[in-house]
């Protein structure tokens, strides 16, 4: 890892497998409305699942979002520290936002392909990837960058 970068190793394993969990999470509900099963025990519970597709879908999607902030407030001293030996709050965000990108795309990529090696819709990773960019994009142009130094 690049000493600059504001992400240590536990941080990216952190990110990353939040990042799959959520896509996984995804693909496991839409690969389960395809199974059908004999027992109506089990049939009955899987569909009470799918009925709440979308509620576990936003739920992990908002535990990621709840990450990327408790990360910047953590990292608010570092990225303090770092402007007072000469960095500026440019650099900081051109290698947060690589980072971050760098661990989505990680995370499509391994996902993405796990779910075509299962004939599986992958449609709603892309969605998610979308919105994850944005809240990226969005919270790098946060005033937390530099608020109550």
């Amino acid at each position: 890892m690049n000493k600059k970068t504001l992400f240590n190793l536990n941080d990216v394993l952190e990110l990353l497998g939040l990042y799959s969990l959520c896509f996984g999470t995804n693909l496991f509900l839409d690969g389960i409305q395809k199974v059908k099963i004999n027992s109506i025990l089990l049939q009955d519970l899987l569909d009470d699942v799918i009925k709440y597709q979308v509620v576990l879908s936003l739920s992990m999607t908002l535990v990621v979002v709840v990450f990327h902030y408790r990360f910047l407030l953590m990292k608010r001293q570092e990225i303090y520290l770092k402007l007072l030996v000469g960095d500026t709050v440019k650099k900081i965000r051109q290698r947060y936002l690589a980072n971050c990108f760098g661990i989505l795309g990680s995370a499509v990529i391994l996902v993405s392909m796990i779910g075509f090696s299962l004939s599986l819709n992958v449609y709603p990773i892309a969605g998610l990837t979308l919105l994850f960019s944005a809240y990226i994009l969005i919270s790098s142009l946060g005033e937390m960058w530099y608020e109550g130094f």
